[in-house]
């Protein structure tokens, strides 16, 4: 029951500092989305 939730533990911290590191650099990270504004200038 222990090692289960060590890894469960595990398995949230990394996810969190993928999402972390995506925001951290939209450009370069393949999970971030980028869009480009025209106003029409």
């Amino acid at each position: 029951m222990r090692r289960v939730l060590l890894l469960a533990t595990t398995m949230a911290t990394t996810a969190l500092l993928a999402v972390g590191i995506a925001a951290a650099d939209p450009l370069n990270s393949p999970n971030g989305q980028t869009f480009d504004l025209d106003c029409g200038g």
